[in-house]
């Protein structure tokens, strides 16, 4: 089955995978649906302060966003994954049965900035951000 969507995963929706989604979003635009989800995320709590912060410094609003954890409506055929470290991509593999081919880490440099300050969000987003840009959107899409 042909990809049709992207899902950035990290553990808890709240800063990196949130960040990654809407930088794709904004980088790709319409080319592929994109979305995020966390492996332990509480989706009752919204996304916190800082991440909001730093995407509203590059224009992109997110405030009320509320964080999702992986449920089976986004494991599928149609997904392609960006796993946010090396732990959460064993755990797609091994916990949600998705396959290897079918995800990979979007940046090793990418380090969870929770309990940080404002200014480590900032090198995270900005790492995220180089990295969506480096992505070959066409040769995931293919797959």
């Amino acid at each position: 089955m042909k990809i049709q969507k992207i899902c950035f995963v990290c553990n808890g929706n709240n800063s990196r995978s949130i960040m990654a989604e809407y930088i794709a979003r904004k980088v790709w635009q319409d080319k592929v649906e994109v979305c995020s989800c966390g492996i332990n995320a509480d989706d009752t709590q919204e996304v916190g302060q800082n991440t909001q912060a730093v995407l509203e410094e590059i224009g992109i609003k997110i405030a009320g966003r509320k964080r999702r954890k992986i449920s089976k409506e986004l494991i599928g055929d149609e997904y392609y994954y960006f796993a946010l470290d090396n732990t959460i991509m064993e755990k797609l593999v091994k916990e949600y049965g998705i396959s290897s081919d079918k995800i990979r880490i979007l940046d090793n440099r990418i380090m969870d900035p929770k309990g940080c300050t404002r200014e480590i969000y900032r090198e995270c987003r900005n790492t995220i951000e180089l990295a969506i840009e480096a992505v070959e959107l066409d040769k995931i899409l293919i797959c």
